[in-house]
């Protein structure tokens, strides 16, 4: 009798509510149309250098899982249909 493998981990989520704003922009660019469509536009400010999502997000009552969740589902710039993709 064989043993079925058990399914390996989902890989860890790639952005995080206590990630800083800037450093999300730099590891994709796309980041900037998700957090502009949810009127967040922190990257374009100085704080961006220093402010989380979630300290951008509270002062405007936005949803910081939502965005988490948005940016999450952006395919991987490598991988096929994400922006540096074949």
């Amino acid at each position: 009798m064989s043993r079925k493998k058990p399914d390996p981990p989902p890989p860890a989520p790639r952005f995080r509510s206590d990630d800083v704003v800037a450093d999300v922009v730099d590891r994709d660019p796309r980041a900037k149309d998700v957090l502009l469509s949810f009127g967040l536009p922190c990257f374009k400010c100085i704080v961006a250098y220093d402010e989380t999502l979630a300290e951008g997000c509270a002062p405007l009552l936005l949803n910081v899982d939502e965005i988490v969740a948005r940016l999450n589902a952006l395919p991987p710039l490598d991988a096929p249909g994400g922006a540096g993709g074949a």
